[in-house]
């Protein structure tokens, strides 16, 4: 919001009425609710994907994929951050006991939930993870399970 907008709320009686600064992209990009009748990643993202750290077993990942029954596994550091993302062919291929950082894909495309996109890994401004994007569960209206999910 800008100052202009906060002194006239303030004026007209509301409080606390706070200045965001970093302004309503930031906000959303970091997957915070708007509204809007904007179609935008973050609102159709399948979230609670599979995950892994890098010293995960290779046979542990492929378990959790199968389980998921979409892909790719992503590999997370100790605070969330998307490292890279480990697909099927490759965890098969590899020995069990491997860890899953020998085997993932570095430099992983991601996209704030603030943007428009076709398959991709979601990401706050911060790099941590919200989920998993594909453009065929976008409909016209998101029904009430998607927006459930998203706030849940």
């Amino acid at each position: 919001m800008s100052p202009r907008a906060a002194w006239r709320l303030e004026a007209a009686g509301f409080g606390p009425v706070y200045d965001y600064v970093a302004g309503k992209m930031d906000w959303i990009a970091a997957d915070l609710p708007f509204e809007g009748t904007a179609e935008l990643a973050g609102m159709f993202t399948r979230r609670g994907v599979a995950t892994v750290a890098e010293t995960t077993p290779a046979a542990e990942a492929l378990r959790l994929l199968d389980t998921q029954g979409f892909g790719p596994v992503l590999v997370l550091n100790h605070a969330g951050v998307v490292m890279g993302a480990a697909y099927r062919e490759a965890l098969v291929s590899t020995p069990g006991e491997a860890e899953t950082a020998s085997v993932m894909r570095f430099g992983v495309s991601t996209v704030r939930p603030s943007e428009d996109a076709t398959r991709v890994v979601v990401t706050r401004s911060d790099g941590t993870l919200v989920g998993l994007f594909f453009a065929g569960d976008v409909t016209s209206q998101p029904g009430p399970a998607a927006q459930a999910e998203r706030t849940g």
